[in-house]
């Protein structure tokens, strides 16, 4: 993190009009990620004012001058905060639709700007987010038995390998806490098989 917050500035022009940065401010969900933005800097005993960030007069976030990288990553830690607030609790997943899936793509349209300018960015946001990444990966894969095949495979090809281990492992966990419940007298082998959907689901995984 030290390297990427020491690191070169951002160039002045991408949040010049119609800079890249300033085009991106312009989404609807990066205003509630500016604010979002604000709020935790509060909350951690940063003083909001030195983001930078204020708001014109349509309402948009925009940066009074070239934001400090720790500025922009406070930015997408907002951003998370935005994303976040549409996961079912129980499951960890996203509750998709259209607007959910073009709020990923700001997401991800975000992260990349970020990793272009700055190449310590990825690995810094890897060791952190490592850990809660891998464990929301299993919690995910403990609700499969809710998830038809199809979203199972869709979901799986979006993970990393490592993510994908933890999604497995989610998975049979849930499968041993099923056959458990069975008692002396339960059959095993039709809990853990069960018909053809929970086949297709274990196929997938």
């Amino acid at each position: 993190w030290r390297e990427f917050y020491d690191a070169p500035p951002l160039n002045p022009d991408t949040i010049e009009a119609g800079g890249q940065l300033s085009q991106l401010m312009t989404r609807p969900s990066m205003n509630r990620a500016a604010n979002n933005a604000l709020n935790l800097a509060r909350e951690e005993g940063r003083d909001p004012a030195s983001l930078g960030i204020a708001f014109n007069a349509a309402g948009d976030p925009v940066f009074e001058r070239v934001p400090s990288w720790q500025t922009l990553d406070y930015v997408k830690r907002g951003l998370d905060d935005v994303l976040n607030s549409h996961r079912d609790t129980t499951t960890g997943r996203l509750v998709r639709d259209e607007g959910v899936n073009a709020l990923e793509r700001t997401m991800q349209t975000f992260r990349n700007f970020v990793d272009q300018h700055n190449s310590a960015y990825a690995p810094a946001r890897a060791a952190w987010a490592g850990p809660s990444q891998s464990m929301a990966a299993m919690k995910m894969g403990g609700g499969f038995a809710n998830m038809p095949p199809d979203q199972i495979a869709f979901e799986i090809a979006r993970l990393s390998p490592g993510e994908q281990d933890f999604y497995r492992l989610g998975a049979a966990n849930a499968l041993k806490t099923q056959i458990a419940g069975k008692g002396p007298g339960g059959n095993e082998a039709l809990a853990l098989m069960g018909n053809r959907t929970r086949q297709d689901q274990l196929a997938a995984i």
